[in-house]
């Protein structure tokens, strides 16, 4: 029963890898590998336990009784007596000989050993030949594809074929790794003995285009290859092999004219990217997610009506498949007159400094600095940021261009651009423009999308193509903020205007000195350093951050609004980077700078407690006297500032309370329309008697009967929440409250 048994489990495994092998040829193929593979180590270390016997019944299962017989051959009389049980055994059933055949030879000699194998090395030589086929199997299909891929030596290709069979064949796995251990330091002689390699040739492979690709996975005291890397053979075809890599370029793109990048620096880049050269191109393309690379990538190759693949993006994005990626497409598309790769999302690529502590992942620079220099090959690379790479890569670019998130005016005019090329201009007017303009800051390739699908919808309403259009940047918005909706917190209120605030300064002049900076500016190649810094100051709620919208409305900018929160950090020196890096974004966007409760950065020097707190009001008056832009700084207390950054601001205003009137204007502005009952003269007296009222105590009164009806809203209710509100303030103080608030 335990030989019926032994043998059951035999045929089981083979037919295991008969099934994940696949098809005749290749389980052919496979079988004739393993055949080789034990005849080498056999031939040049005399081996033959029971697990070699074992190995070879399985491979060659027609020639149990010829083995056998031979082994019986070679005993004496009195041999053939002792081992008797034995013989018979092997005899009668020759399928179950390994474990008789070992115990008969563990007597034999050395030399008796080395005859017997002698013997059976023909046999396997023989059964070889015999493993014939026309044409090549399916795997074999698939080498030739990845040997051209990745330009792979004779060497390196049969130590693939060594991992591959032990990795999709559990029993070459026992044998040849668990029982020969051939991927051990200490089992080098095995390893080379199967492959038929001097020590010479292994050290190539070690350092050969396998390691390059870092898919060779070599430690002090083991070697093997990636999982991943030899799954690849698992490809029917060369079509499909190369998917995995590299893919066409879309065929339809963005025209390079929706992009805001000089005329002169296209035309520069379209030169160095028209025609292989002996030496390598490569173009870099680097901003903020958005801003257009990919599809300025595209246009590029469109233009040039050049050959173009790009490099698949998996799912998981490891560095190690995009070096995959870049050989095979190169050694199968740069041939003859090449064509142009791209590489985007090559951040882990590139950015090879500090990789292990920000991905995990061991770069090798090396191979990097290879590819750059590899001769005829254009490139165009493309990465969200560029602080990790290394100085010796970023000089290999011939060329390389920012792509900067677009402001209002350039939005602007990218959406009259895309209007006019869709011919929709007819459906926007200034205002609509104006409009969408605030709401996304899309890029231009989700705005032609969603013009051309209204068009293609045929949709020749004014109404029902806007609706379009602006629903499917909605969904654009949700789908990048995973499902969730946009705030758009910074946008200024619906009816706002300066009537009714009571400010300390000359606002008229104000708007006009901001509108002659604004218009400075925008002038072209500006090189002087100026700077417009406002500080706004007083009570909360009085309207100095809706001031600051207000201006960003007025001037067509956007607005970067940033709270203490925002920018401090427990780390020594991150609150400084924070500073430095929104100051650079702010004056990069072209966006009107507002910190809120800036006295948490501006108060006064002499108070501070620790040298971080000095460090830090530092760096932001240093960024202030360097900041080209404008910048508003908003507090509710003007006493404890810092000097020095008091007489850093052009403009000091002061917000207090509403006057009298104040208070109808906004009641007017934000309360009236809650109301069906008109405001009568009693109504207005009594708002003119409520003191130390501000715009965000109307804010929050219509905040609390915006969802009620009309019809039960009076303005009685509406004042007497107004005074609630100055009542709380002076209880607040410590005052004894009067009225209703007894």
């Amino acid at each position: 029963m335990r030989k019926k048994s032994r043998r059951s489990r035999h045929e089981n495994l083979f037919n295991c890898f008969t099934c994940n092998i696949g098809s005749d040829k290749n389980r052919i193929f496979c079988i004739r590998q393993c055949i080789i593979y034990t005849g080498r180590l056999m031939h040049c270390l005399p081996i033959l336990d029971q697990e070699t016997l074992d190995f070879i019944q399985w491979l060659i299962p027609d020639e149990n009784e010829n083995i056998v017989q031979i082994v019986i051959g070679m005993l004496s009389k009195k041999e053939k007596a002792f081992f008797s049980d034995e013989i018979l055994q092997c005899t009668e059933n020759p399928a179950t000989y390994p474990q008789e055949i070992d115990t008969i030879t563990e007597k034999f000699s050395r030399g008796k050993i080395q005859r017997l194998i002698d013997r059976i090395l023909p046999i396997l030589e023989k059964k070889c030949k015999q493993l014939q086929y026309q044409g090549n199997s399916e795997l074999e299909t698939g080498m030739a594809s990845l040997k051209k891929m990745f330009n792979l030596t004779d060497g390196e290709e049969q130590l693939c074929w060594l991992f591959f069979i032990c990795a999709k064949w559990r029993q070459a796995q026992n044998y040849f790794m668990d029982h020969i251990e051939l991927n051990d330091f200490s089992r080098r002689p095995h390893l080379l003995a199967v492959l038929d390699m001097d020590h010479r040739e292994f050290s190539a492979i070690l350092n050969g285009n396998l390691h390059k690709i870092e898919v060779l996975e070599n430690d002090l005291s083991t070697v093997d290859l990636s999982t991943e890397f030899l799954n690849y053979l698992d490809s029917p075809s060369s079509e499909k092999l190369t998917k995995a890599f590299f893919t066409r370029i879309p065929k339809k793109t963005i025209p390079l004219a929706y992009h805001h990048i000089a005329k002169e620096e296209t035309e520069q880049v379209l030169r160095l990217l028209q025609d292989k050269s002996k030496s390598s191109t490569h173009i870099l393309l680097y901003g903020r997610p958005g801003t257009g690379k990919t599809t300025y990538a595209y246009g590029l190759a469109h233009h040039l009506k050049i050959s173009a693949h790009q490099i698949i993006r998996e799912e998981s994005n490891m560095a190690l498949n995009r070096r995959s990626a870049i050989i095979a497409c190169l050694n199968m598309t740069n041939q003859g007159d090449g064509s142009l790769v791209i590489v985007d999302e090559a951040d882990n690529v590139l950015n090879t400094r500090n990789s292990w502590f920000n991905r995990g992942e061991t770069q090798d620079k090396g191979w990097l600095n290879q590819i750059l220099e590899e001769p005829g090959a254009r490139l165009i690379w493309i990465t969200n940021t560029i602080d990790d790479i290394e100085e010796s890569v970023l000089r290999r670019f011939a060329y390389s261009l920012h792509f900067e998130v677009l402001n209002r005016q350039q939005r602007l005019q990218l959406w009259q651009v895309i209007l006019e090329s869709n011919k929709a201009v007819r459906f926007f007017n200034t205002e609509d423009l104006e409009k969408l303009v605030q709401q996304y800051q899309v890029s231009a390739g989700v705005i032609d999308l969603a013009v051309k699908k209204a068009r293609e919808m045929n949709l020749r309403t004014k109404e029902k193509f806007q609706q379009s259009v602006i629903l499917a940047l909605d969904a654009h918005e949700r789908l990048l903020a995973g499902g969730e909706k946009k705030n758009r917190k910074e946008a200024i209120e619906k009816n706002y205007s300066l009537e009714g605030l009571n400010i300390q300064g000359n606002l008229g002049l104000l708007m006009q000195d901001l509108e002659s900076f604004d218009a400075f500016l925008r002038q072209p190649k500006q090189t002087e350093n100026r700077n417009m810094n406002l500080l706004f100051y007083g009570p909360p709620g009085t309207g100095k951050s809706e001031l600051a919208r207000y201006i960003g409305n007025r001037l067509q900018r956007e607005i970067i609004c940033k709270r203490a929160s925002d920018v401090m950090d427990c780390y020594v020196g991150n609150t400084e980077k924070n500073i430095k890096d929104t100051f650079a974004v702010a004056e990069r966007e072209q966006a009107i700078l507002v910190f809120d409760e800036a006295d948490t950065f501006l108060f006064n020097r002499e108070m501070a407690q620790h040298s971080w707190e000095v460090s830090a009001i530092n760096e932001f008056l240093t960024r202030m006297e360097r900041y080209q832009g404008i910048l508003v700084c908003t507090t509710n207390r003007m006493t404890g500032l810092d000097s020095a950054s008091v007489r850093r601001f052009n403009y000091k205003i002061g917000f207090n309370c509403l006057k009298p009137q104040g208070n109808v204007i906004f009641y007017q502005k934000l309360l009236a329309p809650l109301t069906t009952t008109a405001l009568n003269q009693n109504f207005e007296n009594d708002l003119h008697t409520i003191g130390e009222l501000t715009p965000g105590d109307f804010r929050v009164v219509r905040d609390r009967y915006a969802i009620m009806p009309q019809d039960r809203i009076t303005p009685k209710a509406l004042i007497d929440s107004l005074r609630e509100e100055s009542q709380i303030k002076k209880m607040h103080r410590g005052e004894k409250p009067i009225g209703f608030m007894n």
